[in-house]
């Protein structure tokens, strides 16, 4: 029903994000609970790095969603 090049872009956006999100969050959050479990307690960084992934993932899903030209708002419009 749409457009091949369209399809296509957005199967490609969703696997970036997925990627993207995997390293930024997924495994920095392996380390923290990794740690956490051999140290039996909790370190300054863990909670830095926590926050780092959060903030991250906040801020890189609407660059992503613009990057899409389906998703990209018009001027205009907003």
């Amino acid at each position: 029903s749409e457009p091949a090049k369209t399809s296509l872009q957005i199967t490609g956006l969703v696997a970036t994000i997925v990627i993207i999100y995997d390293c930024l969050m997924g495994f920095p959050v392996l380390v923290v609970s990794f740690s956490s479990l051999r140290a039996d307690a909790s370190a300054p960084w863990m909670a830095l790095c926590v926050l780092w992934c959060s903030v991250a993932q906040a801020l890189l899903l609407p660059v992503f969603l613009w990057a899409c030209d389906r998703y990209r708002a018009d001027l205009k419009a907003v």
